[in-house]
C-alpha cells in the first residue's frame, strides 16, 4: 500500500530525510542544531536538482 506524501506530517518527513541522508537514528539528530540539519536538507535538495538537470542535458544532447 503507497503512502501519500501529503498525508505525513512535516516534521515526521524532515526527520526521516535527514536519517536517510545520515544514516543515524533518530536520537542521533537531537543533538545537532536544527540550523544545521535545515541546511543539509536544502544542500542534498540542491544536490538533486543539479544532477537531474545534468542527466536532462545528457540525454537531450544524445
Amino acid at each position: 500500500m503507497a503512502v501519500d506524501p501529503a498525508r505525513i506530517p512535516v516534521e515526521e518527513y524532515r526527520t526521516w530525510r535527514l536519517c536517510t541522508l545520515l544514516h543515524c537514528t533518530p536520537s542521533q539528530l537531537l543533538d545537532e542544531p536544527a540550523l544545521t540539519l535545515d541546511w543539509l536538507i536544502a544542500v542534498d535538495d540542491t544536490v538533486a536538482k543539479v544532477r537531474a538537470d545534468a542527466e536532462r542535458r545528457a540525454a537531450d544532447a544524445r
